[in-house]
C-alpha cells in the first residue's frame, strides 16, 4: 500500500510507512453507517458516503484533543505562575516585616542609650555624654590604627573603636556600674588604660 504521506510503497501488512511513519493501511469508521472501511477510499462502500469527511472531521477531533492538553498545560502553568508569585509575595512579606521589627528594636535601644546623648550614627556624627566622655578619657584608642589618641578625642568607628569602647561604657552605665567599676572593665576588656 502506498503511503499518503511521503508516496512509499509498503507491504499491505504494515500499519505504519517503514520510510516516514505515517500510519498506513488503518480501517477507519464510516461516519454515516460505523462500518469498518478501508483507509483510502473515496466512498464508503457499505452505504456509499463520502469518505473524506471522515478523515477531515478525524483530523478536527485530533485537533481538538490536541487543544484541550493545550489548554489543561496552560491552566497548569498559570496555577504553577500563581503559586510561585504568593509564595514570593509571603517571603518578601516576612523579609520587610523582620527587617521593620529590627528596626523597631534598634530604635528601642536607641532610646534607653539617649540617657547618655548618644545619637544615631558613627564617628564625627555621634554626641557622646560629659560623663562617657570623662570615663573615655582615661584610655588611649585601643583600634591601633588611627594612632596614639585618647579615647574621649577619637572618632574612629572600627573594630575596637571609639565608638565600639564608648558604647560598651554606655552599655556598663546603663547596668548602674560606678565610674569607677566602668573604668576597671573597659581596662580589663580593651586595655589601653593612660
Amino acid at each position: 500500500m502506498k503511503c499518503e504521506k511521503c508516496g512509499e510503497n509498503n507491504s499491505d501488512k504494515n500499519k505504519f510507512c517503514r520510510n516516514c511513519g505515517n500510519p498506513i493501511n488503518l480501517k477507519i469508521t464510516c461516519s454515516k453507517c460505523g462500518k469498518k472501511i478501508e483507509r483510502g477510499i473515496k466512498f464508503c462502500s457499505y452505504c456509499g458516503a463520502k469518505i473524506n469527511n471522515i478523515s477531515k472531521k478525524r483530523n478536527q477531533t485530533s485537533k481538538a484533543r490536541y487543544s484541550r492538553k493545550n489548554k489543561k498545560a496552560k491552566n497548569n502553568n498559570t496555577s504553577k505562575i500563581i503559586a510561585i508569585s504568593i509564595i514570593a509575595a509571603l517571603v518578601i512579606s516576612i523579609i520587610v516585616m523582620n527587617i521593620d521589627s529590627f528596626t523597631s528594636s534598634s530604635s528601642s535601644n536607641n532610646n534607653n542609650n539617649n540617657n547618655y546623648n548618644l545619637n544615631s550614627g558613627a564617628g564625627d556624627n555621634i554626641t557622646w555624654s560629659e560623663q562617657v566622655q570623662r570615663i573615655a578619657a582615661n584610655f588611649y584608642c585601643p583600634c591601633e590604627k588611627c594612632g596614639i589618641i585618647s579615647l574621649d578625642k577619637c572618632t574612629c568607628d572600627i573594630e575596637k573603636g571609639s565608638v565600639e569602647v564608648k558604647s560598651f561604657i554606655i552599655n556598663l552605665l546603663d547596668k548602674e556600674f560606678s565610674e569607677e567599676e566602668v573604668i576597671q572593665k573597659v581596662d580589663e576588656v580593651y586595655g589601653h588604660r593612660i
